[in-house]
């Protein structure tokens, strides 16, 4: 013992459900503390198994005379463990330790520094830091308050003392009346005791105790038996006038209802409201943020109905025989409401815009049309005769209003209740991306770190230390690891931009070899049924298109006819399926001789010299695209599928990158992920990267969803944005610079 350093004494209770290799840990940890105790009591609550005796015997060697072991016959309970433990204690210091928790080297010096430096006080504790099995992987840091007002209002709801971290004067505890039998509570109990005896107390901020929190301590904080239990104290704590009602009332509910549910939520509800590290905060706010916005989505799809129940009630309601009214009605209700609600969700998910308020807009629109629509070809099946539309024409006006409105609230409801967010870039070398994440990020977030690589593995805690969300582009794969690892530690959502091996991987399917895990990576093989009702809907959808839209068509092809004599048609070589060739039909946007020097160039956008009037209307709303549903029916192509490009501009994307021939496993597409999620302007990595993730998982219900998605693309004009003045493709400098180097 260090000169003018206290003696103490250590009191820990063990019993014979514990782990063997656990209460090594426990009493190792005690015994290699910096600054050691002579009296190291040990109680044996009841007759324990041969591993724990054998753990005894070789810290008795290990420890010598300082560890003393008491025993009793039978198990006692923990409140009556600790109190005979504590009556066998010599000094006045005792430090408090668990029989499966570990102590850091520093925990009593620090303590009794503490109570060195402040003798008034009573009892000391601090943070733990919560592991399963290995303590370098901490899940959780639970946080307590730290002077004594503190702990006294925390104490009103919730245990202001980490009890394994606890060192206390004797006296005062037992002045207090000591540890009694309180199922699982005696400690808790025995801190509002001293604190209502206006006995002081402190927590060190900082964790000097790792604690096993696995599923078995979750699992001892339910049943009817320790929900009782807690309402015991919480009345005991009401009945002394130690807390309001109101805290009385809020307790018991929420601690019987803790009781009760299952294991794997309780522990779920302790880690998001009863931990407060940097990790859990992030789950605090993720949380806080899916509330908010079901909240929000919830009112949006409660008022919608709402506005079309009162349409359908007025206006269509009396014309169903009296006998089918009642079901009918709430029948195509409840349908609005299933239909809008998927659309409204599948929309919010297709963000391709930064303009909150135009987004909210179109997703609330867009989910109606679709939504009165289904509910016209159901009123159709059902009444088999023609009705009048001009009452959903009136909902459709009605409802536009409604969804304005409802994104002006949304818009400032979402600014006034989230906090500002912090996003950190991590780049290696890369000029493009920077400017490009820059530039998107900072119209959602309010504050946008780029930091290199090399700077964040430098001091990784300290560049992360308050961030939100973490964004990876072109990282080395050792470096970004370590990035990720420390991200996940600490709950960070992270967003990786993938490099094309990754993209690859994403399609292999994982086995085993031999007992070692193995990924297999394919050609794209899908099953033959996804192939056979692939080409099922792509000909029956494009047929029922080429009829319902057969006039805006005969329109079209009349505006452009007229406005220069020239053909209506615009046909070009694409490529589809393994390289081969077809010849792609479109409406003509540009002048006849918008090529006529021979370089396949792209438009660069609304200031295009070659394109038409007509082109100008048809091209942002894709309508030129409108006659490839006869490729669709052909076979040339597919509904969903890669986008097809020239030969010649291939070509050159193939010379810059390499791997740009692997979109073309699949059939190409009249829309897609690139077509989607993309731009007409999007370099052509980024492109590959869509497409090969969209290759990757073959799917009828995706091809479904990216269907509906492109609706909303239509209306959203940077889709359609050109290329810069000069260029003839979508290669951008920084862009050929990176794919130089990955392929190298």
């Amino acid at each position: 013992m260090e000169k003018n350093c206290p003696q103490y004494s250590v009191l820990m209770c063990v019993y014979a459900r514990e782990h063997a290799a656990h209460f090594r840990e426990a009493l190792m940890s005690i015994a290699n503390q910096t600054l050691p105790t002579d009296d190291l009591v040990l109680l044996c609550d009841g007759p324990l198994t041969k591993e724990l005796d054998q753990v005894i015997d070789e810290m008795q060697d290990y420890i010598g005379k300082s560890l003393h072991v008491y025993r009793e016959s039978v198990n006692r309970g923990a409140g009556i463990a600790h109190r005979l433990a504590f009556e066998k204690c010599q000094h006045e210091f005792i430090a408090v330790a668990d029989s499966d928790d570990i102590s850091k080297p520093d925990r009593c010096a620090k303590e009794l520094a503490v109570f060195k430096a402040h003798p008034e006080l009573s009892m000391v504790g601090c943070f733990v830091e919560e592991f399963d099995e290995d303590p370098s992987q901490i899940n959780a840091v639970r946080k307590v308050p730290e002077t004594t007002e503190e702990i006294i209002q925390f104490s009103h709801r919730r245990n202001p003392i980490n009890h394994p971290t606890v060192m206390f004067k004797k006296s005062d505890v037992k002045a207090a009346g000591g540890y009694q039998d309180f199922y699982l509570l005696e400690d808790y109990f025995l801190w509002v005791r001293m604190l209502q005896m206006g006995m002081k107390a402190y927590n060190i901020q900082e964790a000097l105790v790792y604690m096993r929190a696995g599923s078995g301590m979750y699992k001892r904080r339910g049943g009817s038996k320790y929900a009782q239990s807690q309402r015991k104290l919480f009345k005991y704590m009401y009945d002394t006038h130690y807390i309001s009602f109101q805290d009385y009332i809020y307790s018991c509910v929420v601690r019987t209802l803790s009781g009760f549910i299952p294991d794997s939520m309780r522990r779920g509800l302790f880690m998001r409201f009863n931990r407060s590290d940097v990790a859990i905060k992030q789950v605090r706010h993720r949380l806080r943020d899916q509330v908010e916005d079901f909240i929000l989505d919830a009112l949006n799809v409660i008022i919608m109905t709402l506005s079309f129940a009162i349409f359908w009630l007025k206006y269509y309601s009396h014309n169903v025989a009296r006998s089918y009214a009642g079901l009918w009605d709430l029948s195509i209700i409840i349908f609005f409401m299933i239909v809008y609600a998927f659309c409204y969700r599948l929309y919010k998910s297709v963000q391709v815009s930064e303009h909150l308020i135009r987004e909210s807009l179109f997703n609330g629109l867009l989910s109606n049309i679709l939504a009165i629509f289904g509910a016209i070809i159901v009123m159709f099946v059902w009444r088999a005769h023609m009705f009048s539309l001009v009452p959903l024409l009136l909902l459709l006006i009605n409802d536009t209003v409604l969804c304005f409105v409802f994104a002006v609230i949304e818009n400032n409801t979402f600014i006034r209740l989230h906090r500002p967010r912090k996003a950190t870039v991590i780049l290696n070398q890369n000029e493009f991306n920077m400017q490009l994440l820059s530039t998107k990020l900072k119209a959602i977030y309010a504050k946008v770190d780029i930091i290199h690589v090399d700077d964040c593995l430098s001091n990784i805690r300290e560049v992360l230390a308050d961030s939100d969300d973490l964004y990876l582009s072109d990282l080395p794969e050792e470096k970004r690891t370590i990035i990720v690892n420390y991200a996940l530690s600490q709950d960070l959502d992270t967003f990786v931009l993938p490099q094309v091996g990754d993209a690859i991987m994403s399609a292999s399917h994982p086995s085993h070899i031999f007992h070692l895990p193995i990924f297999k990576i394919e050609r794209f093989n899908p099953s033959i049924f996804y192939l056979f009702f692939k080409r099922f809907f792509d000909i029956v959808l494009s047929l029922m298109a080429l009829i319902i839209l057969s006039p805006i068509m005969i329109i079209i092809a009349i505006a452009i006819k007229a406005e220069d004599h020239g053909d209506v048609f615009f046909k070009q070589t694409r490529l589809t399926k393994n390289g081969q060739e077809f010849m792609i039909l479109k409406f003509r946007s540009m002048t006849m001789q918008a090529e006529s020097d021979g370089v396949a160039r792209l438009s660069t956008g609304k200031n295009d010299q070659r394109v038409t009037k007509v082109g100008k209307i048809i091209r942002p709303l894709r309508l030129d695209e409108l006659p490839q549903l006869i490729n669709i029916f052909k076979g040339d192509m597919s509904i969903v599928g890669p986008r097809p490009e020239r030969p010649e501009i291939a070509n050159a994307y193939v010379a810059k990158v390499p791997e740009f021939d692997l979109r073309l496993q699949a059939k190409a597409g009249l829309t897609g992920y690139a077509q989607v999620y993309g731009q007409y302007n999007t370099c052509p990595h980024d492109k590959l990267l869509m497409d090969l993730s969209y290759i990757a998982t073959p799917n009828l219900l995706e091809d479904f969803r990216l269907c509906l998605a492109t609706i909303k693309v239509i209306f959203v004009p940077e889709s359609t944005d050109g290329i810069e003045e000069g260029q003839v493709n979508a290669l951008q400098e920084g862009e050929i610079h990176e794919n130089t180097s990955r392929s190298a």
